[in-house]
């Protein structure tokens, strides 16, 4: 009796610790709850109003609008004179690494604005983890409900070529059936996802979940060792490619999903592909065949670092990863300059 009793202060005690740890981690601002939530309707989505903080590669301060993505809010529909831009893409695109006022997206906005007479509003819907279904599928059921001009689909080879994400069973799923594509949402009624409603008060709140959850991600990634090690994990890692990249790749065929969302894609003038990362020559020459315009951001990132500027080097943390603030600028003039090619801003 005596045991269960010692054993039953112990764990309050813990329990009281872990509660104290949370509330400190959030009140420093080291760690933020999970900014995201699954809805029934959209799948994962971000949660309006939500302050994040992040420091891995870069320092990162900044909300979720109430409208539910990153950026300044903006209404559904576009006044006269007012031309608007969606981005769709992963992490890289989310670019929770830098503030609001250094990502491409802003950039971009600025030297549009210098270019006039149109006010072009650039809308930010990046999405860690998000592969081209993934995309596909938050453009149809969110991102769509806001006017646009064009959409930028922004891909790397595991977008088209995708692998299992960190809790898959929670998304709705693209699938082709008899030969057409449909989005699945069956997810709503699995085990999974009431599970995660009764968890979702304390997942949504806690600094500790959220560690968890990054640790389980790094993980899925393969980057346990870069995570145990550090610093002493370079001469380890030498050798593994910048992210994104692909020296051999598992198939240089498009898979049947990917090729009919490409087919869905290509009916809508609005669309532009942005290849982010590298591809085999057989997969872009596959992408270019569907018929919108194909831009090469990729290279232009591998120009960078030809002349000594690393596009995913972070001086600060010592760290690669996502794009750094060079990259960002250099992603705005680039993109400016496809837009100039396709007249955006003509009468």
């Amino acid at each position: 009796m005596r045991i269960l009793k010692n054993l039953s202060i112990a764990a309050m005690g813990f329990m009281v610790f872990l509660f104290g740890l949370d509330l400190f981690l959030q009140a420093a601002e080291i760690q933020t709850p999970l900014e995201t939530t699954i809805d029934p309707e959209i799948g994962p989505a971000f949660i309006k109003g939500k302050n994040v903080t992040r420091f891995n590669e870069g320092f990162f301060i900044g909300e979720v609008n109430d409208m539910g993505y990153f950026g300044e809010e903006r209404p559904y529909s576009l006044e006269p004179g007012q031309r608007r831009i969606l981005l769709l893409g992963d992490s890289f695109v989310m670019g929770a690494t830098v503030f609001a006022r250094d990502h491409f997206a802003s950039l971009l906005e600025t030297r549009m604005a210098k270019e006039g007479p149109s006010e072009v509003q650039v809308l930010n819907f990046g999405r860690a983890d998000f592969n081209l279904s993934n995309m596909y599928q938050y453009y149809e059921d969110f991102a769509s409900r806001w006017d646009h001009d064009l959409v930028l689909y922004f891909v790397g080879y595991s977008d088209l070529v995708p692998s299992r994400q960190v809790e898959q069973d929670l998304y709705p799923a693209c699938v082709v059936e008899n030969d057409s594509l449909y989005i699945d949402y069956s997810f709503r009624n699995s085990a999974r996802f009431h599970q995660y409603q009764l968890l979702a008060p304390i997942v949504s709140n806690s600094a500790l979940v959220r560690m968890g959850f990054n640790a389980k991600k790094m993980v899925m990634r393969g980057e346990l060792t870069e995570m145990m090690l550090g610093k002493f994990s370079g001469a380890i890692l030498e050798s593994k490619s910048h992210p994104d990249t692909e020296k051999s790749w598992p198939t240089t065929e498009l898979p049947l999903l990917t090729r009919k969302i490409l087919e869905k894609l290509a009916g809508d003038p609005r669309v532009v592909v942005v290849v982010k990362g590298e591809l085999p020559p057989e997969m872009i020459q596959e992408v270019k065949a569907f018929g919108f315009p194909v831009w090469d951001l990729y290279s232009v990132l591998e120009e960078m670092n030809r002349q000594g500027v690393d596009p995913f080097y972070w001086e600060v943390t010592g760290k690669r990863g996502h794009w750094n603030h060079a990259a960002h600028v250099k992603i705005a003039e680039f993109l400016d300059q496809g837009l100039q090619n396709l007249h955006f801003l003509d009468p």
